[in-house]
């Protein structure tokens, strides 16, 4: 059974949760979701800086996954822009970058100070990322590894 916290943050990422169908004797009339909760969350430590998402512009990007990275790291109280091309990364914290052309490019444009600084996750091309198992998780556990370092730094 999932707690009503765990609830209020599945909802906040648009997760519906349903409970399981009961067998016909013993089940109430009706299968429900669970309702967002109408109470505010509890509050996460909010680690200070920017992500940027670096991936390229255009049709057939991935929005959908973009939009998803974006909003499970604001559940992590971090906050994420996304940029197509990186001309300053000002004082982004973390730079995720969506295929290696993307991060060659970032290579090239940050300076080497401002490199060490950051936290870097160079993920598989957005399109490449769409029906690839393996290569999500690995985005998603190398997400949860820069909040993590990034929580430690605040």
């Amino acid at each position: 059974m999932r707690t009503e916290a765990n609830l209020r943050r599945l909802a906040e990422i648009g997760v519906d949760a349903y409970r399981p169908r009961m067998s016909a004797r013993a089940a109430p009339s009706r299968a429900h979701a669970v309702p967002p909760a109408a109470a505010p969350a509890p509050s996460v430590p909010v680690a200070s800086g920017l992500v940027v998402l670096l991936a390229p512009a255009g049709r057939g990007t991935g929005e959908k996954l973009l939009a998803d990275v974006r909003r499970a790291l604001a559940v992590a109280g971090v906050e994420a822009v996304r940029a197509s091309v990186i001309e300053d990364v000002g004082h982004a914290v973390a730079l995720v970058a969506f295929g290696a052309a993307q991060a060659r490019s970032a290579g090239a444009a940050v300076p080497a100070d401002r490199q060490r600084a950051m936290e870097w996750i160079v993920a598989e091309d957005v399109a490449d990322l769409r029906g690839n198992g393996t290569a999500k998780r690995v985005l998603w556990s190398e997400l949860k590894r820069a909040v993590r370092k990034l929580r430690a730094r605040s």
